[in-house]
Order: structure tokens, then sequence, then C-alpha cells
């Protein structure tokens, strides 16, 4: 066997005992491997609501909008026809329309004002006809009112607004019809941004109008003197008390001393919040249709909820199960 050159067995013992070092460390910890945070444990809400009953399906499926009134009857607006039920759900009458509904609202007096296109048709409280309102003055469809003890507000919805985006106007109409000043909204053309073309309309004590405003993602105040004195709300995919999509919020009613019940959709859900935007309870998005383009909401005196699937035409009645 030939003899190794010196350099070349220094280099040989170099490495064997390199590797003798190697072998004998040892092995490295595994690296952990990455996981996604857990999500954020549920939100306790104070208050809760039950389903307790469902009523319909009505008007084929064709269900507009619904309001209560003083009485604790519940009226319901299809296309053409208008339906009164008590607080169990029974019929107590039918009215027909001569043009279809695009929204509905009790004022205190008990008279009833079912918004059309171009105009709003005036009932007593037995649904008899008693004046047709705004023809001349408005040109597009009234997708909500708010009736006052002196005024009405309106939601007229109109094409296009500069940003290329459907907006409405909130008119205000006497009693008698005559118009008065437009509401300026939080826009600088003073419109509602409304996306998917809805939006709605509440009036409280001292003549506070309330509006939801879907290209804020929020729920807004004016007071009488058209000044916004309030808003609250959102954006949000998480966090439970915003709102979700391009379009929401969608529709609201007063449910209670300084509570309101506001719906969105996709997914479908009302959520019930106190005066200064803080969430109280949600509901949803079962037992309501997963496509379900408006969620419409009435309150009862007693606190119970009413509300109106347009996508079924059913109306589910939500009780409340617990206070704050």
């Amino acid at each position: 066997m030939p003899r190794m050159a010196p350099l070349a067995l220094a280099l040989v013992i170099a490495a064997m005992a390199a590797l003798a070092v190697v072998s004998s460390m040892p092995p490295r910890p595994a690296r952990p491997t990455a996981t996604a945070p857990a999500p954020p444990p549920a939100q306790e809400l104070p208050m809760q609501y039950t389903l307790t009953a469902t009523y319909g399906p009505f008007f084929d499926g064709g269900l507009v909008a619904l309001a209560t009134d003083a009485q604790g009857r519940l009226w319901l607006a299809g296309e053409q026809e208008l339906r009164v039920l008590d607080a169990a759900g029974q019929p107590l009458a039918r009215h027909r329309l001569d043009r279809p509904a695009r929204s509905l609202a009790v004022g205190p007096d008990g008279r009833v004002y079912v918004g059309q296109d171009g105009r709003v048709r005036v009932l007593g409280p037995a649904g008899q006809p008693v004046a047709t309102l705004g023809e001349g003055v408005l040109t597009g469809p009234v997708t909500a009112v708010a009736a006052g003890p002196d005024a009405l507000w309106l939601a007229e919805g109109s094409g296009s607004a500069p940003a290329a985006l459907p907006h409405h106007r909130v008119r205000r109409l006497s009693l008698a019809g005559q118009p008065g000043a437009d509401l300026h909204a939080s826009t600088r053309d003073g419109s509602v941004r409304t996306p998917s073309g809805s939006m709605d309309l509440a009036l409280t004590a001292g003549g506070v109008l309330w509006l939801t405003h879907p290209g804020k993602h929020r729920v807004e105040a004016y007071g009488p003197e058209g000044r916004l004195v309030r808003s609250w709300g959102r954006f949000s995919q998480t966090d439970p008390a915003g709102f979700t999509g391009c379009c929401n919020p969608q529709r609201l009613s007063p449910a209670g001393p300084g509570r309101w019940a506001v719906t969105q959709k996709a997914p479908p859900m009302v959520k019930l919040f106190d005066a200064e935007g803080n969430l109280l309870a949600d509901i949803g998005p079962e037992p309501f249709a997963p496509a379900c383009p408006i969620l419409d909401v009435a309150a009862g005196a007693d606190g119970t909820l009413y509300v109106a699937d347009t996508a079924t035409g059913k109306v589910h009645r939500f009780e409340p199960a617990g206070e704050p």
C-alpha cells in the first residue's frame, strides 16, 4: 500500500475528527410548525331573543315591507295588496293597492303610508283610501317612509350620484303634501349612498330622524334642524357590531326605550343596539333565507320583533329572552 503524503494525511485526519464531533452533537430540536391564531371567543351579549312563531308565506313570496301600529296589529305590504294581522298572526283584513308598494309606515294617528313610485298613498286606520301625496313633486321610487305628527320624511331613489353610485334623497312633505326642505345628509351632495338601492328611516321623540346609510356602513341621526347629531357603525368582517359587505345596514326600527333593531344581508341578521351603538343582541342567520335581499323589521310595544324575510315571504316573531 503506497504511503500517503503528510499533507494529505493531515487533511484526512482533520476531516475524520470533524465528522466525529458532528456525530456526537445532540439533534437540533424541530422548528415548530406555524399555526393560525385561535379565533377570539364568542362575545357574550347582554340580551337574547327566541323565535316564537313564523307566519306565512304571504303574497306568493312577494312580501315587500311590514309595520306595526299602536293597536298591536301587524301591517304587511305586497306589491298589490296590504294585509293586516293580529299579534298572533291571524288575518284581520286585506286592502287592494292600485300601484305596487315600495315601503310602508304607520303614523302616530294610525294612518298608513304606502310608498310607491313617485308618490305616497295614504290610508285610514281601517284601510280606507284617504289621500295621495307627492305627485308632481316626487319622481323616483319611495323606498322608505317615516311619519311624524306634522310631516313625512321620504327616501326617494334616483339614478346615479356623481360617483356613479346609486343614492337616495331624503325628502320632506307636510301631511297635506306640500314639499319642505330636503335633508342634507353626511355627503358632499347631501344624498345617502345606497349601493343596493335600499335604506330606511324612522322618527323618534323631538323630531329626531334616524336613517341607515349603507354607503358609510352606519346609522345616522339628524336633529329637527337637519344637523347630524349622532352616528355609529363601521365596516367589519369580524366585529359582531360591525356591518359586512357593500350594502349594510339595511332597515331599522325603534325596539324599546333607547334601543334599535337594525338588519343586514349576506349574512342575513338582525342586530339590536342601544342608542350609542353598543351591540346588545343578534339574531340569525337562521332562520332567514341565505340569499334574502332585504330583511325588514318592526317592533311591538312589548319589545317583540317581527322580521319579514322578503325571499320567502315569511314573517318571524322573536321575543326577548334576556334583559341587560
